[in-house]
């Protein structure tokens, strides 16, 4: 029993000498799990996008039924699972509107789907055009979904409703800046209150008080940010702009995909042409190529 007692205190020795001469791998940080530290610091489960259309009421006004209708789809699309809600803004005019969105590429995307699916709403929509699509967005611009509505103003300039490319994008961009703006007005405000030097403490979050002009009168924020009528119908009018009817079509429809072997390298040896290199070729003469004169 000693001997065997001796023996197995001898073997402890040598396995703690040999795990202090091991050095052991270090744990590896995968771009996985660097994804998944910003994720859980943003307070995320996905990436975000950003998603900016205008559209048109064939009605005489943008219906209380319509906007009910529109309310109630990012409703259902926020009660139910998603990875992703969907936060933002509807503005509209009497005739106009401008949805100013942002979700994971799934709520967006059925968010479209039930608003072209449903034919109450589908009837009294006419011409609706993208503006832009961003990707893997920073930060939201607005914390909830909400629906505005104002006065247009009055347009300053006239527009050519047959501009090129260059001045579309231009208008284009005009119109992306006042809706970010009109986000940007809609937020609501953080106050830090110092009580003693050094100390602070962050309020909840509450509403802009209402602006006044110098008369005492009271001033819409986002008056500064609203896009006029004239710039809306041109790039409603315009072919440069992409119609949202065919961006969910294209964006909805699977890609074809190749037969396996016209993707793989190398290519089996039944197709591979293994006599290419055992007689000369020359291209100019041998081949079939129309030589310009």
């Amino acid at each position: 029993m000693a001997k065997a007692g001796t023996k197995h205190a001898k073997s402890s020795r040598w396995a703690s000498r040999w795990q202090e001469k091991v050095t052991l791998e270090p744990v590896r940080k995968s771009v996985l799990d660097a994804l998944r530290d910003n994720f859980r610091i943003c307070q995320r489960v996905t990436y975000v996008h950003r998603m900016i259309y205008i559209g048109e009421s064939l009605t005489e006004d943008v219906s209380e039924r319509l906007k009910d209708v529109i309310e109630k789809v990012v409703k259902s699309v926020n009660d139910h699972y998603c990875d992703e809600k969907l936060t933002g803004y509807f503005f509209y005019y009497q005739k106009y509107f401008c949805h100013f969105i942002e979700g994971s590429e799934e709520t967006l995307m059925k968010h479209l789907k039930l608003i072209f699916g449903n034919e109450t709403i589908s009837s009294q929509l006419g011409r609706m055009k993208l503006i832009i699509m961003y990707h893997h967005v920073n930060m939201r611009i607005l914390d909830e979904w909400m629906m505005v509505t104002a006065k247009p103003p009055t347009p300053l300039e006239r527009i050519n409703m047959e501009s090129d490319l260059h001045q579309v994008m231009e208008k284009v961009r005009y119109c992306i800046e006042k809706l970010y703006g009109i986000g940007t007005a809609l937020r609501p405000i953080e106050i830090v209150i110092e009580e003693q030097p050094g100390e602070a403490y962050m309020e909840q979050p509450r509403r802009q008080s209402k602006p006044t002009n110098l008369f005492g009168q009271v001033v819409n924020p986002i008056y500064p940010y609203l896009p006029e009528l004239s710039v809306l119908e041109l790039l409603l009018t315009t072919p440069y702009t992409q119609d949202l009817r065919r961006y969910v079509e294209i964006y909805g429809t699977v890609a074809y995909m190749e037969a396996y072997e016209d993707l793989v390298w190398p290519i089996s040896s039944d197709n591979t042409p293994m006599n290419v290199f055992e007689q000369e070729v020359d291209p100019i003469t041998d081949l079939t190529i129309v030589i310009p004169s």
